[in-house]
């Protein structure tokens, strides 16, 4: 994750915002950045990478402050789609996206090697 936010904070292209406590110390972040142009998508896409909040500053709607912000950074951009990733075990989340007016598009899968 780090080199992924690396190469896009270094090309300025990538969305990455930190949220602090009075003590100055890290409570929360959002990091997003333009899709690369895949040939059988027409609109501009963003992908909302990760969203964290630590488990004692949630309830807080620190991460609703955050995402607000990425729209915001997404409709400057004139992106017509945002993209995320979303665990199929993590059912808050799949259903907060789903509030959000967020799809199911795709599914992926996988199999361990032995």
């Amino acid at each position: 994750m780090k080199s992924v936010i690396k190469k896009y904070v270094k090309k300025k292209s990538a969305f990455f915002q930190v949220v602090e406590n009075e003590n100055n110390n890290l409570i929360g972040y959002i990091f997003g950045f333009p899709e690369e142009k895949i040939s059988f998508s027409k609109n501009p896409t963003v992908r909302l990478e990760e969203v964290y909040v630590l488990p004692e500053e949630r309830g807080k709607r620190i991460s609703n402050k955050l995402i607000k912000n990425f729209y915001l950074w997404a409709k400057k951009r004139n992106a017509k789609k945002i993209s995320i990733n979303v665990s199929v075990k993590n059912n808050k989340s799949l259903l907060y996206w789903k509030k959000e007016g967020f799809k199911e598009t795709l599914r992926r899968m996988e199999k361990r090697r032995k």
